[in-house]
């Protein structure tokens, strides 16, 4: 069983793993949403701070959930300053949390799609008649733009990831992100731009590309000493399980929160995962997360699962903790937390 974790100041490493250099990763309990926290230490001083998404703007309360969002987990962690922020898709729950980051710096943002700086707020509406979908995707557009707009304002570097090649972070630290294929990131960017620009587009359009957000989620790959972690978004397990990022890895936070899109056999297959993370979520949502199918794979495939939220599944207790912590050394030696 798992050991419990205190929540510790950010500047000190947890003590039973002291050593010269340590790769510390949470994956924060949002509630329907992702957010990873990972910072490098060096004798307990720390150096490197990312944030692979951050949950949403506001995370609802529910009786017997540890949930918190983001900025607020961050606050309790004492993190002074983010060094490197990376926004995998246009979700709300992937993105909100950085309209609630006051106080908390930014230095750089990664994201698929940067506004132009030009863009003020998003003119355009959708029509009365659009979908769901569509009405959605106005809305995380113009909370995104407003996100980006504040992170410039306190003079935050903002890029977009398909220019961003193979990252060394730190000495230790790399990260490599996958990027979906060119053909969708230029519609994505296309429709963007012309949603702030006002100009109406074809609701066909408007509904393709908003149904596609998921599967322009950039794929994250952080290695440190020896071990690979993949953050792969929401991006559906049969729509890169042939990519070049499908192989062995350490960590896999299972995308979309776990559900039956999440995981492929053939993705199990490539990916042979020692830990899995799943973002799930408690309540009577309708979602199924995470999936008696994704859950069953996985077992089947003997590996370690965390999950964060969730209802009782096959063969998974009804659970709730405030974030899971892994503990990577230089010697690759990995320990695995519970945060309460």
């Amino acid at each position: 069983m798992a050991a419990r974790l205190p929540l510790p100041g950010a500047r000190t490493a947890p003590a039973p793993f002291k050593g010269a250099r340590l790769l510390r990763i949470d994956f924060i309990n949002v509630g329907d949403g992702d957010a990873v926290l990972a910072r490098e230490f060096i004798r307990q001083r720390l150096i490197y701070t990312l944030l692979v998404d951050c949950g949403r703007e506001r995370v609802p309360p529910l009786l017997g959930s540890r949930r918190i969002s983001a900025p607020e987990y961050l606050r309790a962690q004492g993190v002074m300053s983010i060094d490197l922020m990376v926004i995998t898709h246009l979700h709300p729950d992937h993105f909100g949390g950085m309209l609630a980051l006051a106080g908390i710096p930014v230095r750089r943002v990664i994201a698929g799609y940067i506004p132009s700086r030009e863009t003020a707020s998003v003119i355009g509406k959708p029509r009365p008649s659009s979908s769901h979908s569509t009405r959605g995707m106005y809305a995380s557009l113009t909370a995104y733009v407003e996100g980006i707009r504040r992170m410039r304002g306190s003079s935050c570097l903002t890029e977009e990831a398909a220019k961003i090649p193979l990252s060394a972070l730190t000495r230790r630290l790399t990260m490599s992100i996958h990027c979906p294929d060119k053909s969708l990131l230029a519609r994505q960017k296309a429709v963007f731009g012309a949603m702030e620009s006002g100009k109406r587009l074809p609701e066909a359009i408007l509904y393709a590309v908003s149904k596609e957000r998921n599967q322009s989620s950039l794929r994250i790959t952080l290695t440190y000493a020896g071990r690979r972690i993949l953050l792969p978004g929401d991006a559906y397990g049969a729509y890169w399980e042939d990519e070049q990022d499908a192989r062995r890895c350490d960590i896999l936070k299972l995308p979309h929160h776990g559900d039956e899109k999440s995981l492929t056999p053939a993705l199990m297959q490539r990916l042979r995962p020692s830990h899995a993370v799943i973002t799930g979520l408690m309540g009577d949502s309708g979602k199924h997360r995470p999936s008696k199918k994704s859950v069953a794979l996985l077992k089947r495939w003997r590996v370690q699962i965390s999950s964060l939220e969730n209802e009782k599944a096959t063969e998974l207790p009804r659970a709730s903790r405030q974030a899971i912590v892994f503990l990577i050394r230089e010697s690759g030696r990995i320990r695995r937390r519970i945060a309460e």
